[in-house]
């Protein structure tokens, strides 16, 4: 029984802790087919996709999705091959407002595509239009702000700086 349980708990560590193969990824004809079947993978609305960031030859989809803890905001790429599209996320969403709080974080998240380029993006939650963040290098921006949930996003490329 115990040899039982201890297999039984490795199979799920293991299978818990995979992103799965690249070679697995769900290939379609038109992006936007890859962006729908991106939807259904994440389990959200159409509404929830915040916006399309297209910079550094790569496309990138800012979505949220409300959890029990709050509001999370994750960042996927569109992937390119062969004339094919698929909806990739190799980083997990990060929690930009706890449920009942005011107060909110700023997060500043490095994200990576499949074809290895990286990105950095600056999320958060914001009551006001005019909410200047500051970049790593130091300079301040107006990022993007979403008027019906207060989250505001910025993606940078991490691609030069390294």
């Amino acid at each position: 029984m115990r040899y039982l349980m201890l297999v039984l708990m490795i199979f799920v560590i293991l299978s818990g802790c995979s992103l799965g193969s690249k070679d697995s990824l769900m290939w379609f004809s038109s992006p936007d087919a890859a962006i729908q079947n991106g939807i259904k993978l994440e389990s959200i609305n159409e509404s929830d996709l915040l916006s399309t960031v297209e910079t550094d030859g790569e496309t990138l989809l800012i979505f949220k999705q409300n959890v029990p803890e709050g509001t999370i905001v994750g960042v996927a790429s569109l992937s390119k091959k062969d004339g094919q599209f698929a909806w990739y996320r190799e980083n997990d969403p990060v929690l930009v407002k706890r449920l009942n709080e005011t107060a909110s974080p700023a997060i500043t998240c490095e994200i990576n595509t499949q074809s290895k380029k990286t990105f950095y993006v600056y999320l958060g939650v914001t009551s006001t239009i005019e909410n200047r963040i500051s970049l790593k290098n130091g300079s301040k921006v107006q990022p993007s702000i979403d008027k019906n949930s207060g989250i505001y996003y910025y993606v940078e490329s991490a691609n030069d700086k390294k």
